[in-house]
């Protein structure tokens, strides 16, 4: 049995295995990559990934598994007691994931077995499509404030003095790494920002993962932006979606906060997270 750590240098010899959503994030900081080979030069019998949740300072207080595979329990015990080791270096305290409900069941049945508590929830993932958003009322074709643009129309040091803003508030949305992503994760003509006095005050950006899908990674604004702001930001980032993607192109919202949960349940009232297994295990 051997485990190998999946970093950007060896990431090709796993390209066809690989989900290439999870593949991408490999080689960004606070992302972390293993497979489980039972004997050498053949394809992995388990690989997962999973994410480094800092807790304020230098150390991690907990992870998530993002991405999981195992071929059977047995292997996937494995590679989950790996990662345990590996995580307790960094002083994890906690483990947690969230997988669709009727999948993974070799995962789950490795996971359980491993001392993970389970239960079945909605998922925090708010999944829609661009044909929903032009549905809203929300997005009438009133013209954009001229304070109101796309990242695209930034120069970099405009954009990394926003990034700057909103960590110094504390804000980076689902991005632990936000100080060290490159403009082009984002979608440059979908992801908006407000601007006032030559300042960014206001971000929505937008990545889009190798599956097309859409997902929704910061919505921040501090005064001086204005609620007013904060809504003219959100029609112009929904109307750029609306103009560039078609109609079945899927959307996510990650609902990581309350703010996040009373937007989308104030937006779309009739609409829910799919049903989600979700899982965690304390260290120590």
């Amino acid at each position: 049995m051997k485990f190998v750590a999946i970093t950007k240098e060896n990431a090709d010899m796993y390209k066809g295995i690989l989900d290439a959503d999870a593949a991408e994030h490999i080689g960004r900081s606070h992302y972390l990559a293993l497979a489980m080979h039972e004997e050498e030069d053949h394809e992995p019998n388990a690989w997962l990934i999973w994410k480094l949740i800092p807790n304020g300072g230098r150390k991690s207080a907990e992870a998530e598994l993002l991405w999981f595979y195992a071929k059977d329990v047995k292997s996937g015990k494995a590679i989950l007691e790996e990662c345990e080791n590996r995580a307790a270096e960094t002083d994890v305290t906690a483990i947690r994931f969230e997988f669709p409900v009727g999948q993974k069941e070799t995962e789950l049945a490795a996971l359980k077995e491993m001392g993970y508590e389970t239960r079945e929830a909605e998922s925090r993932d708010f999944v829609i499509t661009v044909a929903d958003l032009d549905a809203l009322p929300i997005a009438d074709r009133t013209t954009a404030a001229p304070n109101l643009m796309s990242i695209g129309e930034l120069t970099i040091n405009q954009f990394r003095k926003g990034v700057r803003n909103c960590l110094f508030r504390g804000r980076a949305g689902i991005l632990e790494d936000l100080d060290e992503i490159p403009v082009n994760w984002f979608e440059p003509d979908v992801s908006g920002c407000v601007q006032i006095d030559g300042n960014v005050c206001g971000f929505l950006l937008v990545h889009k993962q190798p599956s097309k899908r859409l997902d929704v990674e910061l919505l921040f604004a501090v005064e001086p932006a204005s609620r007013q702001d904060m809504i003219g930001m959100i029609r112009f980032s929904l109307l750029k979606t609306i103009k560039n993607y078609s109609g079945d192109t899927q959307v996510l919202i990650r609902r990581c906060n309350d703010a996040t949960r009373a937007l989308t349940a104030k937006i779309f009232p009739e609409k829910k997270g799919t049903p989600v297994i979700i899982g965690e295990k304390q260290k120590g």
